[in-house]
């Protein structure tokens, strides 16, 4: 009995380790944030990246914009084969001085 089960397991083994094809909107507010895949620019927020995932592989974005910190974000966190879309929501933070600097104003925004 064993032996029949292999040819039934070993496809979807092998399907688990190719990956997938995944759709993910990556937003950021402030949006027309960049999105940067290493050197690769992947245009500005909002926008759809289609991208490959295989387990334990992980696909970091570089999310930011002039005046904001800029964040890395793992576009392949969360994702899973019965769910092909996701949505990746960032919010970026204003850039400012060293701790203490910060006026009665910078710390209400």
């Amino acid at each position: 009995m064993p032996q029949m089960k292999l040819p039934v397991l070993l496809p979807l083994l092998l399907a688990a380790l190719m990956g997938c094809r995944h759709r993910v909107t990556v937003v950021s507010d402030p949006v027309g944030a960049s999105l940067h895949h290493g050197r690769t620019s992947l245009g500005s927020t909002p926008t759809e990246v289609v991208l490959w995932t295989a387990p334990f592989l992980r696909y970091t974005v570089r999310v930011g914009r002039s005046g904001y910190r800029a964040v890395e974000v793992d576009l392949a966190r969360g994702l899973k084969p019965w769910r092909p879309r996701r949505q990746h929501e960032v919010v970026l933070v204003r850039e400012h001085g060293p701790s203490g600097t910060w006026d009665a104003e910078e710390a209400g925004n």
